[in-house]
């Protein structure tokens, strides 16, 4: 047999004991049973409703439309509508009880709701006072802290700026004298001599602060300024510098032709005019007077 045939019969075999299983499960009913079924189920409903409304009272008629005669028909009325009245009664009394009740309850929400609205405005009234009197120290605080801070920038910018002139500014050594002149004196005028001090020195050495870029004449000017001292100079275009003629009323010439002022650096005479010496930091300047031409005589 073909492969075909094989499984033609194998699904017939599985469709019939399919059918064989299912059908005595399946109850097949006839027409007339459906309908005598449905008629019994109606008419068992129809006599529970009937039995209900009798147990109720609610039937006060029968089917051919007459009132049943047991005789308390009329005074189970009468009853129905004292019963009825008094209900009505009961239901009004209840209604103007209720709206009392509601009344009450609505003149008590009032009152709670207005003691509530009179402390609200007492809290609110002493929540501004508080309110203001803390926005019043806020701002008091707020003023101090802002006059700190004022205050510590300004300390601040002394301070960079005190830095910043301390990086560009140098300090040196500087001494004036004319202990030359001493021996020399009646050489000069009397309103010269008057301003020579006894011991020939007219500035003691000591420091003073010059800018990075001074120079000898620079650190001159700074001392007699300071120390007020009378001085007077003149740039000379031979030197191509500043040239000193006079410190303390006392001038060049004035002790002999080759008298006059000059400048030594390091305890060393310098080789360039006073202005176009650069002064550099620890530097002594010692501006002398000459009888010779000569540092020291």
């Amino acid at each position: 047999m073909n492969k075909k045939n094989i499984n033609k019969l194998i699904t017939a075999a599985v469709i019939i004991i399919a059918i064989i299983i299912f059908i005595p499960n399946l109850n097949f009913k006839s027409v007339k049973k459906y309908n005598e079924e449905q008629e019994k189920l109606v008419s068992e409903q129809l006599s529970k409703e009937k039995a209900d409304k009798s147990d109720n009272g609610q039937l006060l008629f029968d089917k051919s439309g007459e009132k049943p005669d047991n005789g308390k028909s009329g005074n189970d009325d009468k009853t129905n509508f004292n019963n009825n009245e008094k209900s009505k009664d009961n239901n009004s009394t209840l209604k103007i009880s209720d709206k009392d009740s509601k009344k009450d309850i609505t003149d008590k929400k009032d009152t709670t709701e207005k003691n509530k609205d009179d402390k609200k405005s007492d809290n609110n009234g002493s929540d501004k006072k508080s309110d203001n009197k803390t926005v019043k120290k806020s701002k008091s605080d707020n003023n101090k802290t802002d006059k700190n801070n004022k205050a510590d920038q300004k300390k601040d910018k002394n301070q960079e700026n005190k830095k910043d002139d301390n990086s560009e500014y140098i300090t040196c050594n500087v001494s004036i004298d004319c202990t030359s002149v001493i021996d020399k004196l009646d050489m000069l005028k009397p309103s010269v001599k008057k301003h020579i001090p006894a011991s020939g020195i007219i500035l003691k050495e000591s420091k003073i602060k010059v800018k990075k870029d001074a120079n000898a004449y620079d650190v001159l000017v700074t001392a007699c300024k300071l120390n007020k001292i009378v001085y007077d100079a003149e740039y000379s275009k031979v030197y191509s510098s500043t040239y000193v003629k006079g410190i303390g009323y006392l001038y060049e010439k004035m002790a002999g032709d080759m008298s006059g002022w000059l400048y030594l650096v390091n305890g060393k005479t310098a080789n360039v005019g006073a202005s176009r010496y650069m002064v550099n930091e620890g530097d002594t300047i010692s501006w002398t007077y000459t009888c010779s031409g000569r540092a020291g005589s």
